[in-house]
């Protein structure tokens, strides 16, 4: 019977934590590719929550195509910083400071599948500048990512695509975030940024009637 009711409060304990959307970008219907890493070994993009913040435990990047087997990849996210006109998703907008990181990772890519990267918990602000680092920089490793201007949660402006490599400048704090209509692309990377909320009400209510069934079952007297 312990042993019955043990389960139960460790079955209880594991519900509740699924995952939440809180920006997405992803769209099936497209698979051209832009913005691969060639020079860059650096891409970023601002993307606007649908809530005012958000706590970032997972990223899903959709590549398009892949030549090298694995390599190694670093997700950050940063302010974004108003310029002179102190509004957002304009022009002088600038990359603020860094919010958080994840170490590196290492992963192995198809083509038409998601490079999935999870970390500890990030709290952003609802509007923030991420950026994807592959650290392995082998010529023979080169990935393709898909673009889009369709979002099915949230909101990114299709000047704010950046890679460092030209004709974009550098991806450094202080410097742009974003490209004027004369740019040679003009998109937003398709890309899923997930949460993982606490437990539910309800399964916290569950814990706690198993963890007093437990209670009630060592104290009783024999």
């Amino acid at each position: 019977m312990l042993v019955w009711l043990l389960a139960l409060v460790l079955a209880f304990a594991g519900t509740g934590h699924t995952s939440v959307t809180l920006f997405s970008s992803l769209d099936p219907s497209s698979t051209s590719a832009h913005g691969y890493f060639n020079g860059a070994t650096k891409i970023s993009d601002i993307a606007q929550l649908s809530s005012t913040m958000g706590e970032i435990e997972e990223v899903r990047i959709s590549i398009a195509g892949v030549s090298g087997a694995s390599g190694s990849f670093k997700m950050s996210f940063h302010n974004l910083n108003a310029g002179a006109d102190g509004l957002l998703h304009t022009l002088d907008d600038t990359l603020g400071s860094l919010i958080g990181s994840w170490t590196s990772q290492t992963q192995t890519l198809t083509p038409n599948s998601l490079l999935t990267l999870t970390g500890a918990p990030v709290l952003v602000p609802q509007t923030f500048v991420w950026i994807l680092e592959k650290e392995t920089t082998s010529p023979s490793f080169q990935v393709y990512v898909t673009s889009t201007e369709n979002f099915a949660l949230g909101y990114s402006s299709n000047r704010t695509a950046f890679k460092n490599d030209a004709p974009y400048p550098p991806i450094v704090v202080g410097g742009p975030v974003t490209v004027d209509n004369s740019a040679p692309y003009n998109f937003n990377y398709q890309i899923e940024i997930l949460s993982v909320p606490e437990p539910s009400t309800i399964s916290l209510a569950f814990l706690f009637a198993a963890l007093m069934l437990v209670r009630r079952y060592v104290l009783r007297p024999f």
